[in-house]
């Protein structure tokens, strides 16, 4: 659910809420993401700058202590006093890099976003989208656009951004994000997916401390080094409970993601497209589209988190059902699977359905079946969420030679 009054934007899902308001300046200020709020006045929930800090930019004479530097923002830009990590790079018309997007219309629609341009791969189902157009202060024919797609019943955002080009001249892109996030506290621990071949997606937890942390490929692919689905959890969060938020970008290739605790103890959290060797001319009248971010958030745990982004890509936005291969010595038999399930074959037991516990990572299950340990390799091909093309593959040991398909009959 979309709601939008007196320059508040609040974006539910059946249990979370992303809320962000417009700040007199016209800048776009992040105000929570976390558990359902009831409605109500969110003034409590601003920052509270009644100063202006040391060694801060003092933006505007018409608001005290506004400074873009402590501000936190849906999405910042360079040259204006915010000196945190930039989600966006763009050489101007004038040659600078100095870009001051404020807000200039908002819109909502029924559906998940799609791109226009087409070509990438977006969520799909019941959902509604926020479109927010923002405009350079100097060159207002160039917009920013951020695209907010709510799935309420998966408790998922996903995240993506329009750049058009207006102006009589072209712009240069060195560095476009598909989303950035300002989170007021930043006591978190940082839990990735890295690895190589034949060891990928090994779980590694670090401290966000000061500085940034990258987590990114420039392999051309999303790579087996380093996975793009990150999450970051709470001080004494767990697999059972805690606060988490979990994020991923749908996309195939070079990406990059960003965390950074700030001077100010606060946190920004950053990912789209690697800026590895990246520049892009866009040139008058062309629009460019990033790759799409899906984000959740839980109260309840890893566990909890991992369960959410998997079934809004498999169970809510693929209109078709899957099917596994199944390999019987140099037999190939075709198995119609529930979405997001993963049948496992056990020599002695029946069929069973296992969820997932992730959509694009290599998954390592035990499981019991008939008292008997099978372990089972799972993946999905790196067209999982093209239409039609869904496909799961499970290798078996050598000593499962029995398949169990009476459930398709």
């Amino acid at each position: 659910m979309i709601v939008f009054a007196d320059r508040i934007f609040k974006l539910h899902t059946r249990d979370t809420s992303y809320i962000f308001m417009i700040t007199e300046e016209g800048h776009a200020e992040h105000i929570h993401y976390g558990k359902r709020l009831p409605d109500g006045d969110i003034e409590a929930l601003r920052l509270k700058n009644t100063i202006m800090l040391g060694t801060t930019v003092d933006y505007s004479d018409r608001r005290n202590g506004y400074s873009l530097d402590t501000l936190p923002q849906e999405y910042s830009g360079i040259g204006k006093g915010d000196f945190r990590h930039s989600p966006i790079e763009l050489i101007m018309p004038d040659g600078s890099f100095v870009t001051d997007f404020v807000y200039d219309s908002h819109s909502v629609t029924e559906g998940a976003f799609a791109s226009a341009e087409g070509g990438l791969p977006y969520a799909e189902g019941k959902a509604e989208t926020l479109n927010v157009v923002f405009r350079d202060k100097k060159y207002k024919d160039i917009s920013l656009t951020l695209h907010y797609t709510v799935f309420e019943e998966s408790n998922v955002i996903a995240r993506c951004v329009t750049l058009t080009n207006g102006a009589d001249e072209p712009i240069y892109i060195r560095k476009l994000m598909s989303f950035m996030l300002d989170m007021p506290t930043a006591d978190y621990r940082m839990l990735t997916l890295d690895g190589g071949w034949a060891k990928e997606a090994h779980i590694h937890e670090r401290e966000v401390s000061y500085g940034i942390l990258v987590n990114d490929s420039t392999t051309g692919a999303s790579s087996n080094r380093h996975n793009p689905a990150f999450l970051l959890k709470a001080k004494g969060a767990d697999e059972q409970q805690g606060e988490v938020y979990g994020f991923n970008l749908i996309y195939s290739g070079n990406h990059y993601s960003a965390v950074e605790k700030g001077n100010h103890d606060t946190l920004r959290v950053m990912s789209g497209l690697s800026p590895h060797c990246f520049l892009w001319k866009l040139k008058t009248g062309e629009s460019f589209d990033t790759p799409q971010a899906v984000m959740s958030y839980s109260p309840l745990g890893i566990n909890a988190v991992s369960r959410t982004e998997p079934s809004v890509i498999e169970n809510e936005h693929l209109d078709t059902q899957p099917f596994c291969f199944l390999r019987k010595g140099q037999e190939l038999a075709s198995v119609k699977i529930e979405k997001g399930g993963f049948p496992v074959v056990d020599n002695n037991g029946p069929l069973c359905i296992l969820k997932r516990a992730s959509y694009n990572m290599t998954v390592h299950e035990i499981v019991h079946i008939g008292g008997k340990r099978v372990r089972s390799f799972c993946g999905i091909a790196h067209n999982r969420l093209r239409r039609n093309k869904a496909f799961a593959y499970l290798q078996l040991p050598e000593e499962a030679v029995r398949i169990y398909t009476a459930h398709n009959s």
